[in-house]
């Protein structure tokens, strides 16, 4: 049986990324980024919503071919059993 290995798409650094792409926010007069001002004051929302747009690929364990689809990555290399 191959093993199916399940990777995160997007790094923490790239979903920062995404929240920080307009820039800073003046909050009292310090520059921030959204992202720090959203993990720090609301680290549960900061979360899901890393959840929320993350993707996997799958890899296969045999070969370590990567795929969008779990079934290709799990059927890849059982024709070599």
């Amino acid at each position: 049986m191959v093993d199916v290995e399940e990777k995160e798409k997007y790094s923490y650094e790239d979903y920062n990324e995404v929240l920080d792409c307009e820039g800073t926010i003046n909050v009292c007069g310090y520059e921030m980024f959204p992202s720090t001002i959203l993990e720090q004051c609301d680290p549960i929302a900061y979360q899901c919503g890393y959840s929320d747009c993350q993707e996997y690929t799958y890899i296969c364990g045999g070969c370590d071919t990567e795929y969008d689809e779990y079934d290709y990555a799990h059927e890849c290399c059982k024709e070599d059993e």
